[in-house]
């Protein structure tokens, strides 16, 4: 895996586990990142070129499909691709490095 997609991994990672953190109303829950940490993640968004390919979760297939929605407004040179095939095949596919992301709601 190149840098380029270890980055473009990481920043949708971020978009897809940020609005989880942000969103959970227990005490103690995880901060979203600060406004100025934002703001430099979204200029670099901007600046990926790309494909990522991800299987998973047939539960979580809407969610994703929003924010591959979202992220490629931001990221026009970004493919995402996602496969909801069931968070055991997916998480056997990114073991085979055969996608860059697995979609799970299992552990």
């Amino acid at each position: 895996m190149t840098s380029t997609h270890r980055f473009a991994v990481a920043a949708f990672s971020v978009l897809v586990l940020v609005p989880v953190m942000s969103a959970s109303p227990t005490s103690g829950s995880t901060p979203a990142p600060s406004t100025a940490r934002a703001t430099s993640a979204a200029r670099d968004i901007v600046k990926m070129a790309g494909t990522i390919r991800g299987s998973g979760s047939t539960f979580a297939d809407r969610y994703y499909k929003a924010v591959i929605i979202g992220l490629s407004k931001s990221a026009k040179n970004v493919t995402i691709e996602y496969r909801p095939i069931g968070s055991g095949r997916g998480k056997s596919e990114f073991g085979k490095s055969v996608t860059e992301f697995a979609g799970t709601d299992s552990t």
